[in-house]
């Protein structure tokens, strides 16, 4: 038998990935040691650490209150993170979410559930029941219980909520670790909601100029929208969410 022809075009293809994931991966190095050299500049004289509060943007959702300290503070930009607080009523639901850097979680206080996607952009959701009377099962979403004390890691562009189904607050402190490798995004923190009309709780551009609408839907133009989920243009409407005043906690399951 002849050896296999290997087309020039398939040569060219793998030649023209092989070229751009080097040059994403000297990218990244780069990014990384400039971020490095700058943090090493900027904490060369940081001679002690200090209690602050998150006294820089304040959120009032229907569902609770979001508070993130000022994320060009000394510290915290030595430290390459950024701060989120949030406090979530009982029957509370902080709308789904991802951001460019990965997170800590802390919850302070409180009990309730947490859904996290396990693939994102994957077409289904659940997997067909292998036998007669057995239950979808959700395979592309982690949910589980929280509660005071926990703590949750959860990698950068990875999607989630959670919801308060307890009887008290539920309080959680959010570490963004902006300085990663796997931020492509720059160093500021920067969160993308799936749902609602929400708010910058950075105060990107300033306080006075938070921006409102973050829903990743926004931008698309109602029409697209309605074909692409095959529903009305009303419908679309409402997914974009511009009317919507309930801001990025909500509140659910008939408690208010």
């Amino acid at each position: 038998m002849g050896k296999p022809v290997i087309k020039p075009l398939v040569v060219l293809l793998l030649s023209l990935i092989l070229v751009s994931e080097c040059a994403a991966i000297h990218s990244q190095k780069r990014r990384m040691g400039q971020r490095v050299k700058l943090s090493l500049e900027e904490c060369g004289e940081l001679e002690k650490l200090e209690a602050i509060e998150p006294d820089y943007y304040r959120i009032e959702a229907e569902g609770g209150v979001t508070e993130s300290w000022n994320h060009t503070n000394k510290m915290l930009r030595c430290a390459g993170v950024a701060l989120v607080r949030r406090t979530v009523k009982p029957g509370g639901l902080v709308l789904p979410s991802y951001t460019n850097a990965p997170q800590l979680m802390y919850y302070v206080q409180g009990s309730g559930i947490q859904g996290m996607t396990i693939f994102p952009s994957c077409p289904e959701s659940f997997e067909e029941p292998e036998e007669a009377g057995q239950e979808y099962r959700e395979q592309h979403q982690k949910v589980h219980e929280i509660r005071g004390g926990d703590i949750i890691a959860i990698p950068a562009g990875i999607g989630y909520w959670f919801y308060n189904n307890g009887d008290v607050p539920l309080v959680v402190v959010i570490l963004l670790h902006t300085n990663n490798v796997a931020n492509q995004l720059g160093t500021l923190p920067r969160r993308f909601y799936i749902a609602g009309n929400t708010e910058d709780e950075h105060g990107e551009g300033g306080r006075e100029k938070s921006i409102s609408g973050r829903n990743v839907f926004s931008g698309i133009s109602l029409n697209l929208l309605a074909q692409v989920f095959g529903v009305r243009v009303e419908t679309a409407r409402k997914i974009q969410g511009p009317d919507d005043k309930r801001k990025n906690i909500v509140m659910v399951g008939g408690r208010s």
